[in-house]
């Protein structure tokens, strides 16, 4: 069985990094991903991971229309938002199917560990990977 390919989008690199080191900890492939949100769509056509991880923060806002693209795109695939502000949780809740979706920041490593592992499906490759 292939390893487990996670995508990242996160601008800030020190976090990206962290959740990098994280992902490999635990025996995935992280993929470090283009910042820029259209660029990141793209890339996530051409890698195909099982999940992706999308670092938002209010300067992603600004532009309803494209935003509103995007995440109609990104909602079709396994994703885990990294969400800088609590309110911005209304912005997206209609591109977030469960609160499994989504991860407050700052979080502790602890944090980031357990959302991960209950997210469908890295349950369903652990279950599988287990048996």
């Amino acid at each position: 069985m292939k390893n487990l390919q996670i995508l990242i989008r996160e601008k800030n690199p020190i976090i990206a990094s962290i959740l990098q080191i994280q992902i490999q900890d635990v025996g995935y492939t992280a993929v470090d991903g283009p910042t820029s949100l259209s660029d990141f769509i793209k890339a996530r056509e051409q890698i195909q991971p099982e999940l992706s991880i999308i670092g938002i923060d209010l300067a992603d806002l600004p532009d309803r229309q494209s935003i509103s693209i995007l995440f109609e795109e990104l909602a079709l695939h396994p994703t885990l938002f990294l969400i800088a502000y609590p309110r911005m949780t209304s912005e997206l809740s209609r591109y977030i199917s469960s609160p499994h979706d989504i991860l407050y920041k700052p979080f502790s490593h602890q944090d980031f560990l357990q959302k991960l592992q209950n997210i469908p499906i890295i349950r369903t490759y652990m279950k599988r990977t287990n048996a």
